[in-house]
């Protein structure tokens, strides 16, 4: 469950989520009641920003990444430490994703976690995390260096379609959020957000055309 985009900008880096969450009741085989939240985490002083999906470690991987790590490192040390970080998280995970933007010097990182091991790799134009839709066909063959502003409503179709295919998994809106020099702001757009609809129906009627 989950669905995120995060995609590098001539201005900046885009990251973007559903907000569909499953909570399951303790007990062995506990019932699954879905609600929406937030699955976008941010220090302090928002210098660090994570994005999270996958496994049952994914949201405790983030948390403690923008509470322990320190972006005022080199950025290769910056790199190098998220993984150990994410490693050193009780318990096991099951490809649990966490997108890892750092605010001051612009940068990306991609941390994963099987069982206990931890890899983190650099990500340099764009990337889809959690569920495989296939949606993500539209990261792949028109993403581009352009601008954040043209680079959103690229997000925004990624995340609508992801929600519109897999509707079990992903859902109930979306955040998207914009990281350059400026304040780090948050838009949350609901279902069938006006914004988002328009975008879309532009780009069926554009594709329709093509054909």
């Amino acid at each position: 469950m989950t669905f995120q985009v995060a995609l590098i900008a001539t201005d900046g880096i885009i990251l973007g989520s559903d907000r569909k969450l499953a909570i399951r009741s303790p007990e062995p085989g506990g019932h699954v009641q879905f609600t929406e939240g937030d699955k976008i985490v941010f220090s302090r002083d928002k210098s660090v920003i994570c994005g999270f999906a996958g496994g049952p470690q994914a949201q405790n991987i983030a948390d403690t990444i923008v509470c322990c790590s320190d972006p005022d490192q080199s950025l290769e040390e910056w790199r190098n430490s998220l993984a150990g970080i994410a490693g050193k998280v009780s318990g096991n995970s099951l490809n649990d994703e966490v997108l890892v933007i750092r605010k001051g010097i612009l940068d990306l990182v991609l941390v994963n976690r099987t069982q206990k091991a931890a890899t983190a790799v650099s990500i340099t134009d764009r990337i889809c995390t959690g569920v495989l839709a296939t949606a993500r066909f539209l990261t792949q063959h028109f993403w581009r260096p352009d601008p954040a502003e043209l680079l959103k409503q690229l997000a925004l179709l990624a995340l609508n379609y992801a929600a519109e295919e897999r509707p079990t998994e992903v859902g109930f809106g979306f955040d998207l959020i914009v990281v350059n020099e400026g304040p780090v702001l948050r838009d949350t757009y609901y279902p069938e957000d006006n914004r988002i609809v328009k975008i879309r129906e532009e780009f069926k009627a554009a594709v329709r055309g093509a054909l």
